[in-house]
C-alpha cells in the first residue's frame, strides 16, 4: 500500500508533464539550446535540502551527493515534483554532474522516465555550462567496449569473469548490450566533479526501489570497490523511505545486515549487473 502511495506522485506527475503547455518540448526547448541558461542567472540554493537535514548526518557523505541521489532516485520513481525541487539544491555548476546521474539511470527506469525527468529539469532552467554539444558529438563509439569492460572490472573485482560466463548464458546480445551501452556509453562517461563512487550511489538510490535484490548487492559491493565507504552506502540506502515509502526502507534495513553478515564472512554473491 505504501508503495502505492509514493508510486501515485510519480504517474501524476508524469501524467501532468503530458497535459502541461508549459512542459511541452516545443514550448520549453528550444534550437541550438537557447533554453539554457546562463549560469549567473541560476540562483544559488540559500538552505539545504529539507529531506537531507532530516536524515542521519553522515560525515562522509556530502549534501551535493545526497542530492545527487534523491535526483537520480525520483527520476527512477518517475516523481517530477520532488526531481524539480531536488534541482533547485544544485549550484549552476553542479548541473552538469546533475544530468550525468540523471541520463545513467536509463539503465534503471528506462527512456520514457529519463525523457520525463530531462525535460522536467529543462523547464526548471539548466545552466550552458552542463551541456557541451560540440563535445557529445565528437564522441568516438569505437571506445565503448574497452570502456565498459574496464569500468565492469573496477566495480567488479574478482566477479567480473564469473559475472561474464553467467550472463553470456542468458542470451548471446545481453553481454554486449550491458557492456558497450550501459557501462561504455553510459555509465563511463567523463564528468569533472562526479566520481565513479558517487555514480554508483546513485545507482544504489534508484536500484531501492526495484525490488532487485541480488543486483543491488552487487552494487553495494560495488560502490565499495570503488572508492565509497560503507558509511556512505547506508547514508545512501538511508534515504530510501522518503523516495520509495517505509515498507521499502524496512525492507532495505533487513537487507544491509544481510550484506554485513556476509561480508563479515566473506561470503561473495555477484549476481548479473
Amino acid at each position: 500500500y505504501q508503495r502505492r502511495v509514493h508510486g501515485i506522485g510519480g504517474w501524476k506527475d508524469e501524467r501532468k508533464a503530458s497535459l502541461n503547455l508549459d512542459l511541452h518540448p516545443g514550448e520549453v526547448l528550444k534550437p541550438n539550446w537557447a533554453h539554457l541558461l546562463d549560469p549567473n542567472e541560476i540562483p544559488s540554493p540559500n538552505w539545504r535540502h529539507p529531506d537531507i537535514t532530516s536524515l542521519r548526518q553522515v560525515v562522509q557523505l556530502s549534501d551535493r551527493t545526497r542530492v545527487y541521489a534523491f535526483a537520480a532516485a525520483h527520476s527512477a520513481a518517475g516523481n517530477l515534483s520532488s526531481l524539480r525541487r531536488d534541482w533547485t539544491f544544485l549550484t549552476a555548476d553542479q548541473h552538469r554532474a546533475g544530468l550525468e546521474m540523471l541520463l545513467e539511470t536509463v539503465a534503471f527506469c528506462g527512456f520514457h522516465r529519463l525523457s520525463n525527468a530531462l525535460r522536467s529539469v529543462h523547464e526548471q532552467g539548466v545552466s550552458t555550462t552542463a551541456i557541451l554539444p560540440q563535445k557529445e558529438d565528437s564522441l568516438d563509439s569505437a571506445s565503448f567496449p574497452a570502456s565498459g569492460e574496464s569500468l565492469l572490472q573496477q566495480i567488479y573485482t574478482s566477479s567480473y569473469g564469473p559475472l561474464n560466463k553467467s550472463i553470456s548464458k542468458l542470451h548471446p546480445d545481453v553481454w554486449t548490450w550491458i557492456v558497450e551501452f550501459l557501462y561504455g556509453q553510459v555509465l563511463s562517461r567523463d564528468c569533472p566533479g562526479l566520481s565513479v563512487a558517487e555514480r554508483e550511489l546513485g545507482a544504489l538510490a534508484c536500484m531501492v526501489g526495484s525490488v532487485t535484490f541480488p543486483q543491488l548487492r552487487s552494487h553495494m559491493r560495488g560502490a565499495l570497490n570503488c572508492g565509497a565507504s560503507l558509511e556512505q552506502v547506508r547514508g545512501i540506502l538511508d534515504q530510501t523511505s522518503i523516495v520509495w515509502g517505509r515498507p521499502e526502507q524496512a525492507n532495505i534495513d533487513g537487507y544491509w545486515l544481510d550484506f554485513l553478515r556476509d561480508r563479515a564472512g566473506s561470503q561473495v554473491r555477484t549476481t548479473f549487473f
